[in-house]
């Protein structure tokens, strides 16, 4: 599981993370570790675009989804989770502004989606000008499609 946090480039040191000063990526993967409460070395730091401001990390199977639960809030200790991430940003003064999960490769503009294609979908009950609603499923690429519900 690759994860972009995305910092403020104006209030991180990224010269001391590209660089891995005294071991800064090492110790932030340990601190993350025991944060997601997974063994230690599980959670590594891949690449830093020091003009981007992005660290880029990954959790080694099988531990990334107990980084995705932590962080999306299906862990069922999920806010003491996230606590236990934002201390140990706070303690190495890393200001982190956005956490992805996943890497596409594409750039912002590509990653954004044509809203010419949005739709509204309804319950089955509602009123067909507010949205559709289909019960028999399409077929896509020999694969069925099936309307969402609501």
């Amino acid at each position: 599981m690759i994860i972009q946090l995305q910092l403020d480039p104006n209030s991180t040191d990224m010269e001391r993370w590209a660089d891995n000063t005294d071991g800064i990526r090492e110790k932030f993967g340990t601190a993350l570790c025991q944060a997601f409460l997974i063994p230690n070395k599980n959670i590594r730091v891949d690449d830093v675009e020091r003009d981007k401001g992005i660290i880029y990390l990954c959790a080694l199977p099988p531990y990334g989804k107990n980084v995705i639960d932590s962080l999306n809030g299906t862990a069922p200790d999920a806010l003491a989770r996230m606590k236990a991430v934002r201390r140990c940003c706070s303690d190495i003064r890393l200001n982190v502004g956005t956490i992805t999960l996943g890497n596409f490769g594409l750039k912002i503009e590509d990653r954004l989606m044509d809203p010419r294609w949005n739709k509204t979908y309804v319950w089955p009950d509602s009123d067909s000008d507010k949205g559709q609603y289909w019960t028999t499923p399409i077929m896509q690429g020999d694969k069925p499609y099936y309307c969402p519900s609501g």
